[in-house]
């Protein structure tokens, strides 16, 4: 079977490319060594990154790394209000960035708590939920 092309066949094909019946499905011994063999699938969440860590990592753009190196050279020229104005405008950008993403994150942990996967296999021609 090609990768990505599943939702382009038809039932029979389907159940061919995957060793399937579609009459009875997986035989039990078939869907436990499948399940060895490739794990459940279930989305993982991946590592939960403190607040902190999210409020330093707007740091890390690009930009604002040029922006804190205008800092230093307004800085070392003399200009410190201009340094003073461009450090306001990259703390303002951090904590702006850090809200958003913090929200983002919580909504999509909320989103998660919301879904209830669940799926109706067939095992040895008997429906199992």
């Amino acid at each position: 079977m090609e990768q990505g092309k599943w939702h382009q066949m038809g039932t029979d094909e389907l159940a061919q490319s995957f060793q399937g019946s579609l009459e009875t499905g997986l035989t039990p011994e078939e869907a436990a060594d499948r399940l060895s063999r490739f794990g459940r699938k279930e989305l993982t969440e991946g590592k939960k990154a403190s607040p902190w860590k999210l409020f330093f990592g707007q740091f890390k753009d690009f930009m604002v790394l040029v922006l804190i190196g205008a800092t230093l050279i307004s800085g070392l020229l003399g200009e410190y209000l201009d340094a003073i104005t461009i450090v306001a405008i990259i703390v303002i950008n951090a904590v702006l960035g850090f809200v958003q993403e913090y929200r983002a994150e919580k909504s999509l942990r909320a989103l998660k708590a919301l879904s209830a996967p669940a799926a109706k296999v067939m095992r040895g021609s008997t429906v199992i939920v």
